[in-house]
């Protein structure tokens, strides 16, 4: 299906795809059905502000609209069409971004490190960190509806590997300080987030001699203000 949003009005068409095969089909779902169109404003599901307009799909129709009582079209993170709280078809509004280059380094040890990211499906910044052989992809989940603070993840592999510590901070951070559990405390590079992305906050790493027990990590603006996330819980190196 397709789906548009134009205005104050969504209009689900149905496609004709050779080769493309549903059970049950696209029609046994929607003819003579009492279809639910429903839009948000959000990245993620929320009742706030969401859209809902319900109508009879008569037989043999190929294509509906559906007017809502107010314009969203410019702010809406996605809209979908159900049927009894079965999903039929979704589209999302976020823009997709490619993966970008954000920096590259070297650890104690040596050993290269390259970091990259993006904006997810959710608004959610995403970073990958990657070393020879091995790496790690998280997203931020938690800040794909409000503004960045600290988002941390602890990367570390067997043996002699260098530890690793890197996330997202806020574009206000200026300082980014890992906190060990010996008390000894290394500053993070700090980066801005790569040319064309739409991640509003910065990018750190802090490469640290393998072997390193972790306590918590520090952000810091201009004005001496801190965030902090612990990461007593974290779990353990990739082995194997």
């Amino acid at each position: 299906m397709r789906l548009t949003l134009n205005g104050r009005v969504l209009t689900a068409e149905i496609l004709r795809t050779p080769h493309h095969h549903r059970d049950p089909t696209t029609e046994e779902q929607l003819f003579g059905k009492r279809i639910d169109a429903i839009c948000s404003p959000h990245s993620r599901p929320s009742p706030r502000g969401v859209l809902i307009r319900t109508q009879l799909w008569p037989a043999g129709a190929s294509r509906m609209s559906f007017v809502f009582g107010r314009d969203i079209s410019r702010r809406a993170g996605w809209c979908l069409i159900e049927h009894n709280a079965r999903d039929i078809a979704i589209v999302s509004f976020i823009e997709r971004e490619p993966t970008r280059f954000v920096g590259k380094g070297r650890g104690p040890s040596g050993e290269w490190w390259r970091l990259a990211g993006w904006r997810g499906l959710f608004a959610e910044p995403c970073a990958l960190l990657r070393i020879h052989g091995w790496g790690s992809r998280p997203c931020f989940d938690e800040f794909s509806e409000r503004p960045i603070t600290l988002g941390v993840e602890e990367f570390s592999v067997c043996g002699s590997h260098d530890v690793f510590v890197f996330g997202v901070a806020s574009r206000r951070t200026v300082t980014v300080r890992v906190l060990t559990a010996a008390g000894d405390v290394f500053d993070a590079k700090l980066y801005g987030p790569a040319s064309g992305s739409r991640v509003r906050g910065r990018y750190f790493v802090a490469a640290l001699p393998a072997g390193t027990e972790l306590s918590h990590v520090e952000g810091l603006d201009a004005e001496g203000n801190s965030v902090r996330r612990r990461l007593s819980d974290a779990g353990g190196p990739i082995c194997g």
